[in-house]
């Protein structure tokens, strides 16, 4: 694999015939709604920001598959932050272009049980990047997890077991949350709470 820097905002990663399959990218049908091949493209940029700095942080991203004949695959990865939104309308719908990028949620929790076994279900999941805990005595526990999104920004299905012992909040409350609730953990909570119990 090679990653070149063209600018601040975009790079182009190069992927063997090797590489490709240790990703586990399928060329013939990239299919950036399927969590493997998200997972696949953020653990490349996890790569760029270690070999040249490039970090895609919370930006919205343009991200173009190339495969080539031998069986590698170019990618050119650009950040969206400036571009104007007309044209950034006109490349998502263009072939071979997906747009990826970070997406809050939040999910309350009312015991602390509960939230101990939501965060070891989860806890080796690809598509979280960070999460956040929170305590309210009135509300009990919220936890704020950064998720590596797909070009479906509606998509949450990776994070749906949270569910199941929570409560997933709307995002307007997230400037509540982070301004009246006690910060417990500020980075990898759900390491954390993962880790007792």
């Amino acid at each position: 694999m090679e990653i070149l820097k063209i600018s601040d905002s975009k790079i182009k990663i190069m992927l063997t015939t090797g590489d490709v399959k240790s990703f586990g990218f399928n060329i013939k049908n990239v299919d950036y709604n399927d969590i493997e091949t998200r997972s696949a493209v953020w653990r490349l940029l996890d790569e760029a920001k270690k070999k040249c700095g490039f970090d895609a942080g919370q930006e919205k991203l343009l991200i173009q598959f190339y495969p080539s004949q031998d069986g590698g695959a170019e990618l050119f990865v650009t950040k969206l932050s400036g571009l104007a939104k007309q044209s950034e309308r006109r490349l998502s719908r263009s072939e071979g272009v997906t747009m990826l990028q970070t997406t809050k949620q939040i999910y309350n929790f009312t015991s602390l049980g509960d939230l101990i076994r939501a965060a070891k279900t989860v806890k080796d999941m690809d598509y979280i990047k960070e999460s956040e805990l929170y305590y309210s005595d009135e509300e009990g526990y919220y936890l704020l997890v950064l998720g590596r999104g797909g070009s479906r920004l509606g998509d949450v299905s990776e994070l749906a077991v949270l569910s199941e012992y929570s409560k997933r909040l709307p995002n307007a409350l997230l400037p509540f949350v982070t301004e009246h609730c006690e910060l417990i953990r500020s980075h990898d909570a759900i390491g954390l709470l993962s880790s007792l119990g």
